[in-house]
């Protein structure tokens, strides 16, 4: 059942977004150690779909240009670029060196370029950072700590596949329920109209 499988994506996601939000809140008062910035570019994916429901991904290495990679004959081709942050640094807790990749909780892509090219703009390759990390688990960290608009997007997003798939199901039984009664009534009765005896 299709409204079945939308609530249990929805509660998955929402479940999973929701324990985003509590530690990035929680990360407001993580400790600080000084870390390295290792790498920091902007990645492109690109993906494109026709009218056939076809999808294929691209990498795209040219700075976010959009690449169609439909051919001629795909005349309603239509391709989505998203650009992600992608950011690496190195940082030790006590004797144990860690890696990280989290920049803020949230996504750090987007379909403008610019915007994405701003955040590896702020992280050059070699620059020293403060990496929050989280003490319990201090393979665990980001840059940005805190709340940001971007960590309410899985919550969000879940909540809704999750109510799309609890009104499927309403839907779904309210249909079975009428089909039911349909059934019931096969002498050919009007509805409200009690059968009569012969």
């Amino acid at each position: 059942m299709v409204g079945v499988l939308f609530a249990a994506v929805g509660v998955t996601v929402l479940v999973f977004g929701i324990g985003q939000v509590n530690k990035a809140r929680a990360s407001a008062d993580w400790p600080s150690v000084e870390g390295v910035v290792k790498f920091s570019e902007v990645r492109s994916e690109t993906r494109t779909r026709t009218d056939s429901s076809s999808s294929r991904r691209k990498r795209n290495g040219n700075g976010g240009v959009t690449v169609n990679i439909g051919t001629d004959s795909d005349r309603d081709t239509r391709t989505e670029t998203t650009h992600i942050a992608d950011i690496g640094y190195a940082y030790t807790v006590g004797d144990a060196p860690f890696n990280g990749t989290r920049v803020s909780f949230g996504s750090n892509g987007s379909s403008s370029w610019a915007s994405v090219q701003d955040i590896v703009d702020r992280y050059p390759v070699g620059k020293t950072v403060k990496v929050f990390y989280n003490p319990d688990k201090p393979s665990d960290s980001v840059l940005e700590p805190g709340m940001s608009g971007g960590a309410y997007f899985l919550p969000a997003f879940g909540g809704v596949f999750a109510l799309i798939g609890v009104v499927a199901i309403v839907a779904t039984v309210i249909a079975m329920k009428k089909g039911i009664v349909a059934e019931s009534c096969g002498c050919g009765c009007e509805s409200g109209d009690a059968p009569s005896e012969s």
